[in-house]
Parts: structure tokens; C-alpha cells; sequence
């Protein structure tokens, strides 16, 4: 993933068992219409069904997602690899959404602290 993540804007993860079928517009169009500068992950996901538990847990998944070529995109990515060592919930699973929740943690003390 790293090799890819270099040499493009942002880099599409797909997880081995991902049928996709169609699309209703180009991903860059996606991307560009949900991320903003400060965005380095776009978790995509399907429509959402059940409880807030469920729905939670359908999106928040390291199925499909978008990482920008940037600080914080290369940032999550280490994470993300480096947490797959330890975290054991779900395969990488755990680890994804440890590292993005840790990422959030940090982009909003950033945003407390004033940076």
C-alpha cells in the first residue's frame, strides 16, 4: 500500500472479499465532495441499515477506504500497520479503528490547542 500511496493523490484499499458493483459518480468526485484540505481518510461505506450500533459498526470498517497522499494519510497508514502487531479484534479490523480513532483524537486536540 505504501509503494502506491507515493505516487498518487490518494490510494483506494479494497479488502480481498469487496463487490462493487457500480458507482453512482467517479470516486474523485466522492472524494472531492466529502473530504476538505485537512481530510487524510475517507471511510466508504454502503447504505446504512439498523440500530446506531449496527450502523456503526458497518461503517467504521477497513473494507473500503481512501487515504490522501499526505502527513496525516502516511501517519494513519504506519499506524494502521503498526497496530495490526498488537490490536487482536477482528483480524486488522481492531487495529483500523484503533488508528482512526486515535487519529481523530489528535486532529481535535490540534484543534483545542489552537494549530
Amino acid at each position: 500500500f505504501e509503494e502506491h500511496l507515493g505516487r498518487v493523490a490518494w490510494a483506494l484499499w479494497l479488502d480481498s472479499d469487496v463487490i462493487a458493483l457500480s458507482l453512482p459518480e467517479p470516486l474523485e468526485h466522492v472524494l472531492d465532495r466529502v473530504s476538505t484540505a485537512s481530510t487524510d481518510v475517507v471511510v466508504i461505506a454502503s447504505r446504512l441499515v439498523g440500530d446506531a450500533a449496527t450502523q456503526i459498526a458497518q461503517t467504521v470498517t477497513a473494507g473500503v477506504f481512501a487515504v490522501r497522499n499526505s502527513a496525516g494519510g502516511w501517519w494513519f497508514v504506519r499506524r494502521w500497520f503498526a497496530l495490526r502487531e498488537f490490536v487482536d479484534l477482528w483480524g486488522d479490523q481492531g487495529a483500523f479503528m484503533h488508528a482512526l480513532f486515535e487519529m481523530h483524537l489528535r486532529h481535535a486536540a490540534s484543534l483545542a490547542a489552537g494549530a
